[in-house]
């Protein structure tokens, strides 16, 4: 464990083995032999691999999250520490960019609706869109590039070096003890990210629109609750999870993945680019479910 104000180093385990448990094996999907057909064959298998292993992956990740273990308090205190250690300026600098775009977008909003005599439609506007649509997907993209990426690479540096196999050797449960929490530091960091963000932009929102007075606290608590009724404030929580659990868990899954026919290196930008493709899939099924 490292101190919150020390520079995480490089492939270094989180905690030591201290429980037994299951041995980890690598997911292997149901019929994945060696294909020796055309090139068009071997990429789809290769594919069908990588997919396989980030569902089987999420999955166990799941049942763990699920299952009580005695060791929960100290693990919550490793994700706390770690994620401190690695967001907190970032955080800082995020909070600071998030106010400034929210109070620029909030003028441009407010003025051009005003304009045409929607003035009152700005704030129900904004709240639906910058609170609820773009700070999500903000924070996880953020918290992806400076937290879970590097994790994804330093798990695959801890397996390279046989980590992982010296772990379950010594009878503990390696993916318990080193896959789990770093799960657990991108999902908690998108939230945290979520939560600061949204705080921001509700005070430049208002700031924007009513000024430095109480004079509209009435009206703005009035439209903020007909917005964030109970069902769209549900929505808004669990697709913030949910984009957590993705960018926490692709770049994680891709460090137990490698290639079968020499086809497919499992670059950043790849594994980006298929986190840009769930958090996509989430985000249109959270405008279907808000409004139809």
């Amino acid at each position: 464990m490292h101190p919150p104000d020390a520079s995480p180093p490089k492939a270094t385990s989180l905690i030591e083995p201290e429980v037994a448990a299951l041995s980890l094996n690598r997911a292997q999907p149901p019929n994945a032999t060696h294909t020796s057909g055309n090139t068009v064959r071997q990429h789809l298998s290769e594919w069908w691999w990588l997919w396989w292993n980030n569902a089987y992956l999420g999955s166990a990740a799941l049942v763990m999250l699920c299952s009580p273990n005695r060791y929960w308090l100290k693990t919550a205190h490793i994700v706390t520490m770690h994620v401190y250690a690695r967001l907190r300026w970032p955080l800082v600098f995020f909070v600071v960019i998030t106010g400034l775009s929210s109070t620029v977008i909030t003028q441009i909003v407010a003025q051009t609706l005003s304009r045409y005599g929607m003035g009152a439609l700005a704030l129900a506007l904004l709240i639906r869109v910058m609170l609820v649509e773009v700070i999500p997907i903000a924070a996880a993209l953020v918290v992806a590039i400076k937290l879970t990426i590097p994790l994804g690479a330093e798990l695959s540096r801890l397996r390279r070096t046989q980590h992982l196999n010296r772990l379950r050797e010594a009878g503990a449960d390696a993916l318990r003890l080193e896959f789990l929490p770093r799960l657990l530091m991108g999902i908690y960091g998108v939230v945290m990210f979520s939560i600061m963000g949204s705080a921001i932009v509700t005070l430049t929102m208002y700031q924007g629109i009513y000024g430095y007075t109480w004079a509209g606290h009435e009206t703005f608590t009035h439209v903020f609750a007909r917005v964030m009724t109970p069902f769209f404030t549900f929505i808004f929580a669990g697709k913030a999870i949910a984009f957590g659990y993705i960018v926490a868990l692709i770049p994680l899954t891709s460090a137990f993945s490698s290639t079968r026919f020499g086809l497919r290196r499992d670059t950043e930008l790849a594994t980006l680019a298929r986190m840009l493709l769930l958090l996509m899939a989430v985000q249109v099924l959270s405008l279907v479910i808000n409004y139809y």
